[in-house]
C-alpha cells in the first residue's frame, strides 16, 4: 500500500500541467526518468581479468531477474519505506505532501516597482553585501 502511495507520488511530480518552462531539456529528462530500467544479469568475469572476483552472487538459471527495489515503475528510485537508503526518512509524511502543483509565475522574472527596487538596493548597501558597477571590476 505504502509502495503504490509512493509510485502515485512520484508520478505526480513527473506529471505536471502544460508545457515545461525549461522546455526540451527538462521533456527530455522527463523520458528517461519514465523509462523503465533495463533487466539484464551482470557480465561473468573471467579468472585472471583485473575485476574478478570470488565473491559474487550469481542468480539461478530458472530464478527470475527483478528490478532492484524501488525501481520497479520508474528509472529513478523511488522511495520506499523499507529501503535501506529511506530507512531513516519519514517516507510516509514525504509522500503525503503534494510537491506536484505548479506556482504561477513560475520560470519568470520579478516585477518590481521602483520603490521595491531602491528598498532593496539600500537594504544591501547598507548591509555591505552591494557594488555600484564603477567600483565592480568582475563586471
Amino acid at each position: 500500500n505504502s509502495d503504490r502511495a509512493a509510485d502515485a507520488w512520484f508520478g505526480a511530480l513527473l506529471e505536471s500541467e502544460g508545457d515545461s518552462f525549461l522546455g526540451p531539456i527538462s521533456e527530455e529528462h522527463k523520458q528517461r526518468l519514465l523509462q523503465k530500467v533495463e533487466l539484464v544479469d551482470e557480465p561473468v568475469i573471467a579468472y585472471g581479468e583485473e575485476e574478478w572476483t570470488p565473491y559474487v552472487v550469481r542468480r539461478l538459471p530458472t530464478s527470475p531477474l527483478y528490478p532492484a527495489y524501488g525501481l520497479e515503475t520508474y528509472g529513478l528510485p523511488v522511495p520506499r519505506r523499507g529501503a535501506e537508503a529511506w530507512r531513516q526518512f519519514d517516507v510516509n509524511g514525504l509522500i503525503a505532501m503534494d510537491y506536484s502543483g505548479r506556482p504561477e509565475g513560475v520560470g519568470t522574472d520579478k516585477e518590481l516597482s521602483e520603490k521595491e527596487v531602491e528598498d532593496a538596493v539600500a537594504s544591501l548597501k547598507s548591509k555591505g553585501a552591494w557594488l555600484d558597477d564603477d567600483s565592480c571590476d568582475g563586471r
